[in-house]
């Protein structure tokens, strides 16, 4: 024992030591990343958690249907969902690639073309009023804006589709 343990141990250091000598061929050579790199790498990982995060409002707005409420802002929608204005309204800008008032009027515009394909006998001021418009005029003007068309000739072209 006195004279195989020694050598079992002297030829381990020997391996070990080959083993060490030639630890740095055993990996390539890694690119240190630039500063740019990194700042790209960093804005993607943000932009991807934005997306996660404006899903995640977008959906309980749209299914709590906060937008139909008249005179909606962006301060009582924001309390809702438990987050600042600001992170709202950029979340909005960024993700939407609109303000506040043209998000919720979108949200608005197909609320109503839903409400007027399964009722389409109702009024458009019964309409504007169920969708959160104090008058009929602006639901006209901010229907047109957003279909190109007013909400009578939308109706007529998709009730005959």
């Amino acid at each position: 024992f006195d004279l195989i343990f020694p050598i079992i141990l002297s030829f381990f250091y020997f391996i070990f030591a080959i083993k060490f000598i030639n630890y740095n061929k055993l990996f390539t050579v890694i690119d240190i990343i630039s500063e740019q790199d990194h700042q790209n790498l960093i804005t993607n990982i943000a932009d991807k958690r934005s997306k996660i995060f404006w899903g995640n409002y977008k959906k309980k707005i749209i299914e709590e249907k906060y937008y139909l409420k008249e005179g909606i802002t962006l301060d009582e929608i924001a309390l809702k969902l438990k987050i600042s204005r600001a992170t709202l309204s950029n979340l909005i800008n960024k993700e939407e690639n609109v303000n506040f008032n043209c998000f919720i009027n979108r949200l608005r515009i197909e609320e109503s073309q839903k409400i007027l394909l399964k009722n389409p006998h109702y009024s458009f001021l019964t309409v504007a009023e169920m969708i959160g418009y104090s008058e009929h005029s602006n639901f006209s003007r901010q229907f047109k804006l957003t279909t190109g068309v007013s909400p009578s000739v939308w109706l007529k072209n998709n009730l005959n589709s």
